[in-house]
Formats: structure tokens, sequence, C-alpha cells
């Protein structure tokens, strides 16, 4: 109690299991601002299983000036830079990982300070954030439609196949055609719905606020907090890296270190292009982007005084894997703790895999199937990637 800052860990269920035990409770922090009264456990206690609001996406917005930060409901980070201010407001550039965000503010050339952000995805849902002390948080979510839609992908004569579209996932029935079907509609043969891609953020919530995450310390140090530092977190993630390289290095694995404004994937496909690769890892990529982190303050007594969440520029490890039901796939992870990460999975590849499992003959480029031998059977198989029970096994 020296320093006023009073902690105490609870376990409400423990259920034994395989790989890894499920444990649910609850902290409780004295200092921790996102722990208030109006939390279903009361002041000062929160959950360690994140539960999300309905309707929820996103729960924060920071803005840094030159560029922002919008956190998720599941802990998941998109930057945004900031691009010169017009005359009636202000747009921003999404992270090339998510190109179907919109950012803008009502920052003009006359009036620069801005007071409301927009953030907007491709189906026209739209997360209004204003400002709350220091914190941007969502005032007004307009919920465009009720269920994302998937699109009908439409097959050319021969069996050639258009790919057109952004990243996520939309629902429709195959009478609701795009604009270029319409166009073409006389030289096309059929369609086929495919989910593009699938992004699922891979997070452990213990890790996310900073009782549990000093919880999830002493269990890897033998209950012991004395090197629960800076210095030691910079070690961990330094550590981090020496291993996946190690790892690389050992099994034939390119590590590839990219600059600033690189897109990843052009690389991936440039390799697999002129490379032949096998089930598991073929390629790490290497760069710097926005990541959630803990900095770790002590008294000159050495006390742990707080543990505060902050957003800092680290080096993300993409493990570009070939996998025998997906196809190339990406899992994304942090190299600072507390290690976020996303698995990005590829519609099309899912598709390609099933339909040579099924003998299917088909050729394709990237995205796009240019060639189909049997493209109503192509549809069937993509039919079962779009069914809604597929939402409950991810």
């Amino acid at each position: 109690m020296v320093t006023g800052n009073y902690e105490l860990d609870e376990t409400d269920v423990a259920v034994d299991a395989w790989g890894s035990d499920l444990n649910v409770g609850r902290v409780y922090n004295s200092r921790d601002p996102n722990a208030g009264a109006s939390g279903p456990f009361g002041p000062g206690w929160a959950a360690n299983v994140t539960v999300l609001a309905a309707n929820q996406d996103w729960i924060r917005l920071d803005d840094h000036g030159s560029y922002a930060i919008a956190t998720a409901s599941d802990s998941g980070i998109t930057t945004f830079t900031k691009k010169t201010p017009g005359s009636t407001g202000t747009s921003y550039t999404s992270d090339p990982d998510a190109p179907e965000l919109t950012l803008s503010s009502n920052a003009t050339t006359s009036s620069p300070t801005p007071t409301q952000f927009d953030l907007t995805d491709t189906d026209a849902n739209t997360t209004t954030f204003k400002k709350h002390g220091s914190t941007w948080l969502p005032e007004t979510v307009k919920q465009a439609t009720p269920l994302p839609r998937l699109r009908s992908e439409p097959v050319a004569p021969g069996g050639a196949v258009v790919v057109t579209g952004g990243r996520r996932a939309r629902l429709a029935s195959r009478a609701m055609t795009d604009e270029l079907s319409k166009r073409y509609g006389e030289l096309l043969a059929g369609t086929y719905d495919c989910v593009d891609r699938i992004v699922l953020n891979a997070y452990f919530s213990l890790g996310h606020n900073p009782g549990g995450f000093r919880v999830w310390w002493r269990r890897l140090h033998e209950g012991c907090e004395e090197q629960l530092d800076n210095t030691h977190l910079m070690r961990m993630a330094g550590r981090f890296s020496r291993r996946v390289r190690a790892f690389a290095k050992a099994n034939g694995i390119p590590v590839v270190d990219c600059g600033r404004g690189e897109r990843k994937h052009r690389i991936a496909e440039e390799y697999l292009a002129t490379h032949t690769v096998g089930a598991g890892v073929f390629l790490i990529l290497v760069a710097r982007a926005a990541a959630t982190v803990w900095e770790v303050k002590r008294s000159a007594k050495g006390v742990i005084g707080n543990i505060e969440k902050k957003t800092a520029y680290v080096n993300h490890y993409s493990f570009h894997i070939m996998d025998p039901e997906w196809g190339h796939l990406t899992v994304k992870m942090s190299g600072h703790p507390p290690f976020g990460a996303q698995v990005i999975l590829n519609g099309h590849e899912w598709v390609a895999c099933q339909a040579q499992t099924a003998g299917i003959g088909y050729t394709k480029e990237g995205n796009c199937f240019t060639a189909v031998a049997d493209p109503q059977a192509l549809a069937q198989v993509a039919a079962a990637l779009s069914q809604h029970a597929t939402i409950g096994r991810l």
C-alpha cells in the first residue's frame, strides 16, 4: 500500500483441459481506470475474459496528430495516417491490412482542431467518436445492414472467373449481382459465392489489463515480480525475435525485413511465383506496426507504482503458411508483450484447395480463377464456406 495501488485476483471457474486450462476470474486493481463502478463486479474489479457490448465494434480512438489509432472491442488496432486538411474536413489513409476502413474528421484548414471522427467500413456502418476528456470514445454507431453480405463472383464462358471487391464478406442472393455482372451478363456462364477474407484476432485477455498482466508475469517467473520492468519486457521481445530467426535459419525459411510502405502480400506472392513450397511456414516477413504494449513504472525504491497500457510501433512477424485445407494463410504476431496476433485466411485459397481435392480442374492467378473446368461444381464447393454454420466452426 506504499504506492496506493492494491491488487487482488480471484478465480471463479477453473476447468482442466488439454493443452491449456480454462480459467475465468476477476482482477481487482485500485488504480485501473477501466474497472469502474458501472462494471458487473463493482468498483475496481475487471473480468479476465472480455465481454463485448452488442453492436460495438470500436471502443476508442487515439489522435496522435499525424496519425490516429482505432481500438476494436477485441483489442485489435488499426492505424490511420493523416492527410492534408481540406475545406470540408480531413481524411486519413488506412493501414494496408485494412483497406475496407475509412476514417475522417471535421478538422478543416480554417478550424484545424477536430471535434468529431467518423470511422466507416465498406458496408457503410459508421462509428462516430466524440472527445471525453483526453480520450475519443464512440458516441453513436450507425448500422447500415444487419448482416454481412457475400458477393457473387461472375464466371465467364469457358470457365473464366472475374473476381472483384474488397476484404469484408457480404451476404446477398445470387440474383443480387454487381454492376460488372450486369454489364457483361451475356458473356457470363455462372457465379459462385465466396468469402474474400476472414480475419481472426488472437489474444489472451489476461494480458490486456494491468492486474491480469501481473498475474501472467508471476506465473512465468515462479511468483516473482523483481524483473517486471521495461528493460526486461524489451529483453523478452528481443528473445522472441532471436528465437524466430533461429527457427527460420534451422529450417531454411527466409526472413525478410520490410521497409515502410512495402506491400507484404506482394512479396509473398512473388516468392510463391518463383518457389515451390510444401505444407508449413515458408516465409517470414518482419515490419514495424502499431501495437499495444505495457509500460511499468517503479518508485525510487523499486516498488511497482503503476502499469500503463500504451501504443507503440514494434516489430510484427507475419508467418506465411501453406496449409493443406486453407492454402496460403498468414499469422501476423506482435513481437512485444502481450503478443497480440491475427490469423488471416483467404476464402479463394480455401475454394481452390477444396476444388483440387474434389478433382475440379482450374487455373488460378492470385484470387482470380482464370479457367474452371466445371463452374457449377466450383460454385457448390464455394457454397460450403458461405453457410452460416461456418461462423460457428470458426
